[in-house]
């Protein structure tokens, strides 16, 4: 095998063809010679209002020595412009990434074209490469809130009335969105947003299910909430403001009368978790209940909700 020269050459093709013709021809560019090698790895998607990654491969063919990488882009999109020198061993290779930030309005469907351009400090070696990225709205977030047993207290003997039920979870949201609000749907009992996790670090706050004594409190959240009880039925709380996208500890504790509630969790995008608490009460005296917590998972569109 020829291997390639160090200098400028043109490439000539000598032959026959089918009629025994004779056949040549000559490159009309000059061909450039490099020991240079480029190769990118990844071609991200560009969503607006983030920042994404290219990451490439620099090898060097020749001796050790200095280059220079150039990365420019024709929408202004590149965190940093200014070229980088780097070091590469002889038949070395070195790994770097450029950083594309995409405005938040950047119109979908766009094009940025990103062109990588790496020289050699003691030579004319250089080599280049191109790359187009495509600008594509967010995948949306269709993962419901999570509901996780942390303890559980059920000691209910009869009669019910004299004995109460405790179940303590965590609410977590499982996609981007972050824990939008929450609401106790279904129970007569009282439910306690404890303070410490999830960054909310005043009283706990309480939602009490419904009682013939009370009435609605009306709509509320965790900001300047002096006495924070509200009744079934009342709107969600809006918790979106008491932690960046950190877990909520809570606590239900109801009548060994009513064994059922239901607690609802919205995270921003809409989507909705179910989450059945139940507690068995076995017919023996003196037992210990079973309390189970249900997960049941739904999907709620209607973003209205969650204020």
């Amino acid at each position: 095998m020829v291997s390639v020269p160090r200098q400028p050459f043109c490439v000539r093709l000598s032959g026959r063809d089918a009629r025994r013709n004779i056949l040549e021809r000559v490159s009309t560019e000059m061909i450039q010679p490099t020991h240079i090698q480029i190769q990118v790895l990844s071609v991200p998607h560009l969503v607006p209002g983030h920042a994404s990654v290219v990451i490439f491969d620099l090898w060097n063919h020749g001796p050790t020595r200095y280059f220079t990488l150039t990365a420019v882009d024709d929408r202004g999109f590149l965190t940093e412009r200014e070229p980088h020198r780097l070091s590469v061993a002889e038949r070395g290779s070195l790994r770097g990434q450029v950083e594309v930030k995409t405005p938040g309005d950047t119109e979908l469907g766009g094009a940025v074209t990103l062109t990588l351009t790496v020289r050699a400090l003691d030579s004319v070696d250089a080599n280049y490469a191109v790359v187009h990225l495509s600008v594509v709205p967010q995948d949306p977030d269709m993962t419901s809130p999570s509901c996780s047993l942390v303890h559980v207290e059920a000691n209910c003997p009869p009669p019910c009335g004299q004995a109460s039920w405790t179940v303590s979870l965590v609410v977590a949201d499982r996609g981007r969105s972050g824990l939008a609000a929450l609401q106790l749907s279904n129970g007569t009992g009282i439910l306690t947003l404890l303070p410490g996790l999830g960054g909310w670090a005043g009283k706990p706050w309480q939602q009490e299910g419904r009682s013939r004594e009370t009435e609605s409190a009306g709509r509320r959240d965790l900001q300047g909430m002096e006495e924070p009880r509200l009744l079934q039925g009342n709107p969600p709380l809006n918790v979106s403001g008491r932690g960046a996208g950190a877990p909520l500890h809570v606590r239900y504790t109801a009548s060994c009368c009513s064994p059922q509630a239901e607690l609802l969790a919205w995270d921003g995008a809409g989507n909705m978790r179910r989450c059945h608490l139940t507690s068995k009460i076995s017919n023996a005296a003196g037992r210990t209940g079973l309390a189970l917590l249900t997960l049941v998972s739904g999907l709620l569109l209607g973003a209205g909700l969650m204020v």
